[in-house]
């Protein structure tokens, strides 16, 4: 009798043994953590800051944006990152938020040194300074966004809103202010300066049909308040080869439909003004 009461009682003990084993958080338990150490993670985000250039000076006090990691360094600030927006804190205490179309990845080697500013550029248009961002591509005219700083609302605004035709076509900026369209397999598409605190169209190409099979590429000249065409092709549609311009019709509804297209720019120009100077 004393045999089987003091093997129930190791039984019993040994089950008790067991069951408290299995229920207690140990550390070699994969199931209290998901199987990893999450106190020995990364952190996956951390916070990065750019100084306002001199563009800027009087309008935006600092610029940051949250870096998500992208890399697999555990030391802080330090590896690949990506963000897709950019945080600029005004001078007049407000805070603009910037969404951008693609997400910008940058490197960082230690808490503050970064080449997440180098990622987007500064320009100065006339009264405007103009936000560029570019996104991967690898042909001659990448995604390209483009803001202007609205001074009057304190915001970043699409360039479109200046003009639908800045929202067409690749926008590089050129040494004396003026903004030049170009679209891949044309070059020059439009050429739009500042004048008097409003936009000036100055070139345009075109492309009409004027003859038979033929089609008509032109490029309207609007220097010094004329309209003429400066240059053009024509090209035969059926025989895939250059066709002689007539010379009865063509030019004359080449130098009409320039005409027209300036009348609509015009129109569709935004008058704009600003409490800084041109310099």
């Amino acid at each position: 009798m004393r045999f089987f009461q003091r093997t129930i009682w190791i039984l019993s003990t040994t089950v008790l043994s067991v069951c408290l084993l299995a229920c207690s958080p140990g550390k070699d338990n994969p199931t209290a953590d998901g199987g990893l150490n999450q106190s020995n993670q990364p952190a996956t985000q951390h916070s990065f800051k750019c100084s306002a250039p001199n563009l800027l000076q009087g309008l935006v006090k600092t610029i940051h944006f949250d870096g998500d990691r992208a890399s697999e360094e555990s030391e802080p600030y330090v590896g690949a990152f990506s963000t897709g927006a950019i945080a600029f804190e005004m001078q007049s205490g407000t805070r603009e938020l910037v969404k951008l179309d693609e997400s910008m990845y940058f490197t960082s080697k230690k808490p503050g040194s970064h080449d997440g500013c180098e990622k987007f550029s500064w320009y100065k248009a006339g009264t405007l300074v103009f936000l560029e961002f570019l996104g991967a591509g690898g042909n001659p005219y990448p995604p390209q966004q483009l803001l202007f700083l609205d001074e009057a609302s304190q915001a970043f605004k699409p360039a479109a809103q200046l003009h639908p035709l800045l929202g067409q076509d690749f926008i590089e900026f050129e040494r004396d202010g003026c903004l030049a369209g170009l679209r891949h397999g044309d070059g020059l598409a439009h050429r739009i300066c500042f004048q008097d605190s409003a936009l000036v169209l100055k070139s345009a190409l075109m492309e009409e049909r004027y003859q038979a099979n033929a089609w008509h590429t032109f490029l309207c000249d609007f220097s010094d308040g004329r309209v003429d065409v400066s240059e053009y092709r024509v090209k035969s549609s059926a025989l895939d080869e250059t066709a002689e311009l007539d010379p009865l019709g063509s030019k004359q509804k080449m130098l009409v439909a320039c005409d027209l297209f300036l009348t609509k720019f015009n129109e569709q120009t935004t008058h704009l003004s600003s409490k800084r100077d041109t310099n």
